[in-house]
């Protein structure tokens, strides 16, 4: 059955914290559901780089551990493959090893690289945290392109903007 949790005004864990120990306090990889939809997924983040809201993450570890990175171009990530998207406010972003959540399912910001529109699926971009418009021609058409996809643009989304998408097959 599954639990549902949300932020600061409502018992439970507070999504927006990170905590920086040795001892991550909640099963990795445990999913809890927030309010309108949203679930949420507790990780620990791998790589000394910024993260931001709306960067979206992929695994940094083959263990099995829920060890996350935004860093494609030079980091941990080992299969390229989105688990979530950063949802802190600026002032509370993950820091390297510190515990946390990234959310996996629900209306998130995610940051778009290339720009896209309405209807859009979204695919992991090159750039670091970033995501793009899916494309067509070069995944072999629909079939593939919709089976690598994490998200739905919602609204057209400018370059390296952060926009209103909805989150798919990431739990």
């Amino acid at each position: 059955m599954a639990t549902k949790l949300t932020g600061p005004t409502v018992v439970g864990p507070n999504l927006d914290l990170t905590f920086p120990r040795n001892d991550p306090g909640i099963q990795l990889g445990s999913v809890v559901w927030g309010e309108e939809g949203k679930a949420y997924r507790y990780v620990q983040f791998a790589d000394n780089v910024t993260y931001a809201h709306g960067h979206v993450v992929t695994l940094a570890s083959v263990d099995g551990t829920w060890k996350v990175t935004n860093d494609r171009a030079g980091g941990s990530d080992v299969a390229g493959i989105a688990v979530g998207v950063v949802h802190h406010p600026s002032d509370l972003v993950p820091a390297k090893d510190s515990f946390g959540w990234v959310q996996v399912a629900g209306v998130a910001d995610v940051l778009v690289k290339g720009g896209c529109a309405a209807g859009d699926l979204l695919v992991l971009s090159s750039t670091d945290g970033a995501a793009a418009e899916a494309s067509y021609d070069a995944m072999e058409g629909l079939a593939h392109a919709d089976l690598a996809s994490f998200a739905v643009a919602l609204a057209a989304i400018e370059d390296n903007k952060t926009g209103k998408v909805l989150l798919r097959g990431l739990i």
